[in-house]
């Protein structure tokens, strides 16, 4: 009747193998059309059966491992690297970093780990600089309040002295340069706690004019004795500017 079938619209026969035509050639029988009976289940169940035959098993789990080197292989290197820049930095490497390939889920996993190494590197360094100068610091503070204690010491020895006989005006002297060494380690002690509520954001500067003459004449003051002892004149200029 002129109808055309293809693989998905085969017609079914059931039973036995049916002839449907016979093939003449000048009126001779050359052959005959039989159409056996269809299996059962779908044409595209019929056709997965004929392809996962014994070759079509062979071609597909040959076709699959070599798509799975092509497409897994890159991503177990990237694995792998970010597996070993997680050790080393667990480690204490803090240069470790992962490679960065590509714009996959993996790379960008490696790049949020990047950041965070730079993070942990930073309050590193910074955690290193805040030792360093509290180290400073407590050198600084150490010799601050050992000065003014040394110079205390010697004219304390110096007044305690019996053979030492001292006039009126540097007995005097020897007072003044001992109560201003005590206000000087009041003076420091006060700035440690100024410095303790600065860091803790509560407080404010005293910014004040002073005389660098004054600075420096209290300081010959203070080593006054020391410099008699070892013959050494100090002298002071400073200029008006």
């Amino acid at each position: 009747n002129g109808r055309t079938f293809g693989p998905a619209t085969e017609p079914r026969i059931e039973g036995p193998p049916s002839v449907t035509a016979p093939i003449q050639v000048n009126r001779e029988l050359r052959g005959m059309v039989i159409l056996p009976p269809m299996p059962p289940g779908s044409p595209i169940v019929r056709d997965l059966t004929r392809i996962l035959s014994l070759p079509g098993t062979i071609i597909l789990i040959i076709g699959t491992t070599i798509a799975a080197a092509l497409i897994f292989a890159p991503a177990r290197r990237k694995l792998r690297g970010l597996e070993r820049a997680t050790e080393r930095l667990g480690s204490g490497d803090l240069s470790a970093r992962a490679p960065e390939i590509g714009g996959d889920e993996i790379a960008r996993v490696a790049a949020a780990f990047n950041r965070m190494a730079d993070d942990l590197t930073a309050r590193s360094e910074a955690l290193q600089t805040a030792d360093r100068l509290r180290r400073q610091m407590l050198a600084d503070v150490s010799h601050e309040l050992k000065t003014p204690l040394t110079a205390m010491r010697g004219y304390l020895e110096t007044l305690r002295m019996a053979g030492v006989e001292l006039d009126a005006p540097t007995r005097d002297r020897y007072f003044a340069t001992i109560e201003r060494e005590t206000l000087r380690l009041d003076r420091i002690v006060q700035d440690l706690l100024d410095l303790a509520r600065l860091e803790n954001d509560c407080g404010a500067l005293d910014v004040r004019l002073f005389s660098a003459r004054r600075l420096f004449e209290q300081v010959a003051r203070r080593h006054e004795r020391e410099a008699q002892v070892r013959g050494i004149t100090i002298a002071i200029t400073v200029a008006d500017a």
